[in-house]
């Protein structure tokens, strides 16, 4: 974690050229200095410096980064751009002033850890009650994730059980040992995407070990600026996975593998330097996993194709800008001979979702997403996949939200085969 006086160092390294302005989603939509990264960090600055308070509309501006990193990548300067925003969110936090997404961050977590089963039972309970072919003039449109009740969305269908409290078994399958984590949409809506991945290891011969007590990865509360949080499901999740007595720690979510191997590590080098080591060395994005432990024949074995069809592979940011992993998913669908992947005008374009991006800024949520959905219907593909959780959600809500009548799925199931057309 970045201390006082590295961010000050930070703040002083920016030269603000403005080379940020480029790769930014949310500049792109808004066109406002302030939801660059070189405008916020000026901000920034000014209220280190007392010139400026941390009013409703600093607040807001803090809170309008998707934090995905795209400037920092961009950088000459290789400025820590999404840190110092994470450690100013913290900040206002502790003064009581942090936004509304920060509460409901902290009191969902808090559900969630308590009560998983009464969440998921009660999710798709009211979703059989609230939320099925509600007409758009009847105003009771129920927006997920808990925002604006007037704004209609796509409602993903939880699951009755989550995909933890399914297990059989502790441990699956033989071989190398390799512990799972599930994270919170695998474990409460995409089920199938959990299903899949652990599939695709056995038949890769690892053994597949799921800890039944891991808790979300904390990206939501580190985002917000509740550290606290943050860094207890740090210490939790490390302690579990490291007394499993497993080799590698994998992910089928992008932003679950970034916290894991990068942000974790951050929260527990203080505390716990042997937790902290063991997360940084120790995991690894599903699909670079794989790639970088089986050779290309095992891969084939191990693959099954799900026909012929043509498919477009999103980039989820996490992958792209924090691991750098672009090649590796591309590697896994060209085993698939049958598919033929149509690249999306713009690799970079983020999806929108941004974990809370999504809920305190669903208008510009919405228009970012526009922009990529208009990328995907150029292309003409059937197929949207992806490697990232978040990414999954924002984009099945795209194709319903413009009828564009795509399968979207996770890359683990289009390499098992699992394409419902």
């Amino acid at each position: 974690m970045l201390k006082q006086f590295e961010i000050s160092q930070e703040l002083e390294r920016c030269s603000r050229c403005g080379s940020c302005m480029a790769v930014c989603p949310v500049y792109r939509e808004a066109g406002e200095e302030g939801m660059v990264a070189r405008g916020k960090l000026s901000l920034i600055e000014a209220n280190q410096r007392r010139e400026l308070h941390q009013s409703r509309k600093f607040q807001e501006l803090m809170e309008a980064c998707l934090l995905c990193s795209g400037c920092a990548h961009q950088c000459a300067n290789s400025v820590r751009v999404d840190n110092i925003i994470q450690w100013q969110r913290s900040r206002l936090r502790r003064d009581g002033k942090a936004g509304w997404t920060a509460s409901l961050a902290a009191s969902t977590l808090e559900a969630v850890d308590k009560w998983p089963m009464l969440v998921s039972q009660a999710g798709s309970l009211a979703q059989a009650l609230f939320c099925k072919k509600i007409p758009a003039e009847s105003g009771l449109q129920l927006r997920f994730s808990l925002a604006v009740l007037s704004q209609r969305r796509y409602v993903p269908k939880l699951s009755a059980s989550p995909f933890l409290a399914q297990l059989p078994v502790n441990r699956l399958g033989s071989g190398p040992r390799v512990g799972l984590f599930v994270g919170c949409v695998g474990n409460y809506i995409a089920t199938e995407v959990s299903e899949a991945t652990v599939e695709l290891l056995r038949r890769g011969g690892f053994q597949v070990v799921i800890p039944a007590e891991q808790r979300c990865c904390g990206m939501a509360a580190w985002a917000s600026g509740d550290v606290a949080t943050a860094s207890t499901l740090a210490r939790h999740n490390s302690e579990l996975f490291l007394k499993s007595g497993c080799q590698w720690i994998l992910s089928a979510c992008g932003t679950c593998t970034t916290q894991l191997s990068v942000r974790m590590p951050e929260l527990l080098e203080q505390t716990a330097p042997n937790e902290a080591r063991f997360l940084s060395q120790k995991s690894m994005d599903l699909m670079a996993f794989l790639t970088r432990q089986l050779g290309s024949e095992e891969l084939g074995q191990m693959v099954k194709s799900p026909g012929s069809l043509k498919l477009s592979y999103h980039d989820p940011c996490h992958l792209r800008y924090h691991q750098g992993i672009f090649r590796e998913p591309r590697q896994l669908l060209s085993l698939l001979s049958e598919i033929h992947v149509a690249e999306l005008s713009d690799t970079q374009q983020c999806c929108g979702h941004g974990g809370l991006f999504n809920v305190s800024n669903y208008r510009l949520s919405k228009q970012i997403s526009a922009r990529r959905m208009a990328q995907v219907e150029k292309v003409g593909t059937e197929v949207l996949a992806t490697g990232c959780m978040g990414c999954l959600l924002q984009l099945q809500e795209g194709n319903w939200r413009h009828g564009l009548g795509l399968t979207v799925c996770h890359l683990a199931e289009v390499l098992m085969g699992r394409v419902a057309r």
